[in-house]
């Protein structure tokens, strides 16, 4: 899954493509080699809608509890322990947000 977002990732913001395009995720998914993917969110299913659903209630719950606003965010996990990562890391250098991540 990790790095299926990566791709979409680099599609967005180093190719510019419109990764919100139900065209452009299929053929990214097809590209991966995924055709199950692929051809699960082209048939309009049910199943993979209310997944979605779950999943997004929870991100923005997560968001509401760490008050993130907008992307990107990011909540680092240690343990039972969560905080979230100021802003400002995710656009230093790598070592700084590495070092920022293991405080």
């Amino acid at each position: 899954e990790f790095e299926t977002l990566r791709q979409f990732q680099e599609a967005r913001y180093v190719s510019g493509q419109d990764i919100t395009s139900l065209i452009i995720l299929e053929k990214l998914l097809r590209d991966t080699g995924l055709t199950a993917a692929a051809d699960l969110l082209t048939s309009g299913s049910a199943e993979l809608s209310q997944r979605h659903d779950v999943r997004l209630q929870s991100a923005q719950r997560l968001m509401q509890t760490f008050g993130a606003a907008g992307a990107p965010a990011l909540i680092v996990t240690k343990g039972d322990s969560r905080r979230l990562l100021r802003g400002d890391a995710l656009f230093a250098s790598f070592e700084n947000l590495m070092a920022s991540i293991e405080q």
